[in-house]
């Protein structure tokens, strides 16, 4: 290996450089790029005329080895190489080491040297590294084997990185001649680069009572798709609500609770555009097939005319959300009634209630979609419960699934107590004060009944739908406003069921009364004339206890309703605190509403429905949609998927789609 001739031929020095490094000395080590990078043989390396002549290069009995070199270099990885020269009769060595992009024979990575060790540096020539020998140090402790740090590039795309080392093992006559140059060329392959997680899929382990919550970022702009909740082999497919909130100047304005739809060949909604479209209905529909959908619709007025029908095409795995008076529906305005479609293939579709309100503040609430291929239900249905005044007002709206015109009354009751059952109360409607009130839904149509909301004093309790002689009844739906002042603050819609146990999502955080705090309400309505007893079990979101009473018990009067909020059931409860809580009865029969409630950055409070599941239901393992998720542009999509039926425990998958039927990538929490 060539060494710089920076020596003087003085008597005094000549003891000295005598034993230093190499036979032919130096203090400083070998020139740049004498280690074979710029091409093979002896005239890329010192083993010439001008540095160390006449014992050529590589011949046997030399052996030099590089260790510490991985089986593939990972990006940012730092290595310890260490570089060894053996050869009979050498006493002194030296080395010189690069590391450059085989391709393109630049830079790759870095090299430094160890804590602690003199007799190795780094010196840079033409943006190239070359770790070697320190002359002098290594005279004052002469070694075979060196040892330089080198952190391999950050980034991959240079490949493989090639590894130029060449040492001398030197007699240490103080001359040229005598020494041994070896060198050898080492190459390494970049490791893999695994992929970027795959955040369009999520899994999820649910034991039997448990739930997962997710919840997107809001970051970016608005992307739109849906969700396919996939249950896994040998699995059922869990129960789900999906929470959208909009935010309007970083405050939160509105959320909406949506629950997880089956897929559906025919439906039906209540819809209704106002003239100037504050109020209007929004509809998604998703067709999760490997074939596109034909959809067919008819808007139907509350006369049961149908003042417009058409159809549009949905192509498989993609999704559309629009307004009922914008493409592809182009609806009239105003209008109220129904929105009927049928489809080719089984699609899953959301309707949303939205009204810009008097600050122009954007609201939403849910729409139940009503399968019309199933048979309309007979017999009275009961809403757990409406409220009226105290800047409250409930809206009870009616769609006939038949296309035979339905009449009968609702008839709405009071609380009751624990000694006297809940009674006939009258609710102003359209200007008539009364406990009963006279329906009639003209076929494939609907009505809304409208409580007045104008008085100060809050009256509250349940509400029976009665169909004449007990027959077809429609089916029922509510959506509560909330409006204390000036300014329509919230609405939440939900759907009517009764069972005798129901599982329901609930949460507690916070403060009461202060920004951010968030409590699940819920009201249980006695669907019997006679009282009864309520259980009440909360377990956490993994399915296990919470440390509070197992269970906890109300007389609910007949007739009657309890309304109450969670903390005030369970006290002691963890804040925060997300879990499912199982409501049970010894009657014959209970209608639930959850009514998750929140104040906002400004303390405004608002409200939205989270809709509770019947325990009893059948299993299933066909794939339950969100038909509609949304995030950025203001909005946020949570997802909880939880254990809704008795003794379920489930594994699966929620596949997040685009609506052009792309996987979708979301940051979920």
């Amino acid at each position: 290996m060539k060494i710089k001739h920076t020596f003087l031929f003085t008597a005094l020095l000549g003891v000295v450089w005598v034993g230093v490094l190499f036979g032919y000395n130096s203090s400083t080590g070998p020139d740049p790029a004498t280690n074979g990078i710029s091409g093979s043989g002896i005239s890329f390396t010192c083993a010439n005329s001008s540095c160390h002549a006449g014992s050529g290069l590589n011949v046997a009995g030399g052996t030099l080895t590089l260790g510490g070199l991985p089986a593939q270099w990972t990006a940012g990885q730092m290595y310890p190489l260490t570089v060894t020269m053996t050869k009979a009769g050498a006493v002194r060595y030296g080395f010189q080491l690069s590391a450059v992009s085989d391709s393109s024979n630049s830079q790759a990575g870095t090299f430094a040297v160890p804590t602690g060790v003199s007799r190795i540096s780094v010196i840079t020539s033409a943006g190239i590294q070359y770790a070697q020998h320190n002359g002098t140090n290594a005279f004052l402790t002469p070694t075979n084997t060196f040892t330089v740090n080198w952190t391999a590039p950050s980034s991959t795309a240079g490949g493989t990185v090639r590894f130029n080392l060449a040492a001398n093992a030197a007699n240490g006559n103080a001359q040229n001649t005598g020494d041994f140059i070896y060198t050898r060329v080492d190459r390494v392959d970049p490791a893999a680069v695994a992929p970027p997680p795959d955040t369009s899929i999520r899994s999820f382990t649910l034991s039997n009572r448990g739930g997962s919550l997710l919840r997107s970022d809001g970051a970016g702009d608005l992307v739109q798709g849906y969700t396919r909740i996939q249950p896994g082999t040998g699995s059922t497919t869990p129960s789900g609500v999906a929470i959208f909130g909009y935010r309007q100047n970083n405050v939160l304005v509105s959320e909406t609770g949506v629950p997880a739809s089956p897929l559906l060949l025919s439906g039906r909604i209540y819809a209704e555009v106002g003239a100037d479209a504050r109020l209007n209905t929004g509809i998604a529909v998703a067709n999760p097939n490997s074939t596109a959908a034909t959809i067919a619709f008819q808007i139907t007025n509350t006369a049961g005319a149908v003042v417009k029908d058409g159809s549009f095409s949905l192509a498989a795995n993609a999704q559309r959300a629009a307004f009922l008076d914008a493409d592809p529906f182009l609806g009239p305005k105003p209008v109220q009634g129904t929105m009927s479609f049928t489809s080719t293939v089984p699609i899953s579709m959301v309707a949303l209630r939205t009204f810009t309100n008097e600050r122009s503040d954007f609201l939403m609430s849910t729409l139940p979609v009503v399968d019309t291929s199933l048979p309309a239900s007979s017999g009275t249905q009961y809403i757990p419960h409406f409220a009226d005044g105290a800047g409250l007002t409930t809206h009870i709206l009616l769609v006939n699934p038949s296309d035979t015109a339905m009449t009968g009354d609702v008839q709405f009751f009071s609380q009751g107590s624990e000694s006297a059952a809940g009674a006939p109360t009258p609710v102003s409607i359209a200007g008539v004060v009364n406990s009963t009130h006279a329906y009639s839904v003209a076929a494939r149509s609907s009505v809304r009944l409208s409580t007045a909301g104008t008085a100060t004093a809050l009256t509250q309790g349940s509400v029976r739908v009665n169909p004449t002689g007990g027959g077809v009844s429609p089916v029922p739906l509510v959506v509560f406003t909330y409006k204390p002042g000036a300014f329509t603050l919230s609405e939440a819609g939900v759907g009517a069921v009764q069972a005798s146990a129901f599982r329901l999502y609930v949460e507690a955080s916070g403060t009461a009364g202060t920004a951010g705090n968030i409590e699940t309400g819920f009201a249980i309505a006695n669907t019997s004339a006679t009282s009864g007893t309520v259980t009440l079990e909360l377990t956490n979101m993994d399915g296990t206890t919470t440390g509070l009473p197992a269970a906890t018990t109300r007389t609910i009067p007949g007739s009657g309703q309890i309304v109450g909020f969670l903390t005030s059931f369970f006290t002691g409860l963890p804040n925060p605190f997300r879990g499912i809580l199982r409501i049970s009865t010894s009657t014959s029969g209970i209608s639930v509403v959850g009514i998750r409630s929140r104040y906002n950055e400004n303390t405004s409070y608002l409200m939205t429905t989270t809709p509770p599941t019947n325990e009893a239901a059948t299993t299933s393992s066909a794939e339950l949609l969100f038909p509609h998720i949304v995030n950025g542009g203001g909005f946020t999509t949570e997802f909880i998927v939880f254990s809704g039926i008795a003794g379920q425990a489930s594994t699966g998958n929620l596949r997040f789609v685009q609506n052009n039927g792309t996987a979708l990538t979301l940051t979920l929490n």
